[in-house]
């Protein structure tokens, strides 16, 4: 016999709950706070000099060229030959590129978690 999954369900039931508790329950409207209901009461500067501050309309900007219609394949069989291509020597060196570049970057994550948890540890 097939088992029925309900755990989706239980767990949509539970956060409707959890919505509907804190929106209706008088513990939490009456309840006191050390620190503002509003986020605009106090306005934290959390720019940091010299992290580059992405927003979305900034993120095309950081993507790599792309034309997909120059990829437009009409027979599969016959692919045409103004494909854009590289030959297998531009794809090793651009392949060891792109992985030391991508090492690198792992490398710099690292290096910032790193950094992060000595602040943690330092405010302590």
């Amino acid at each position: 016999m097939a088992k029925i999954d309900t755990t989706k369900a239980a767990a949509q039931a539970v956060a409707e709950k959890l919505a509907r508790g804190k929106v209706n329950s008088p513990s939490s409207t009456n309840s006191v706070s050390a620190t503002p209901t509003t986020s605009t009461a106090i306005l934290i500067d959390s720019r940091i000099p010299g992290l580059l501050t992405v927003t979305p309309d900034l993120i095309p900007g950081m993507m790599p060229p792309f034309q997909p219609n120059q990829y437009h394949i009409s027979d599969p069989l016959n692919p045409p030959e103004t494909l854009p291509q590289a030959t297998q020597s531009q794809l090793d060196k651009g392949m060891k590129i792109y992985e030391g570049s991508t090492r690198a970057l792992k490398l710099t994550g690292a290096a910032l978690d790193l950094t992060r948890e000595k602040f943690t540890v330092s405010v302590w």
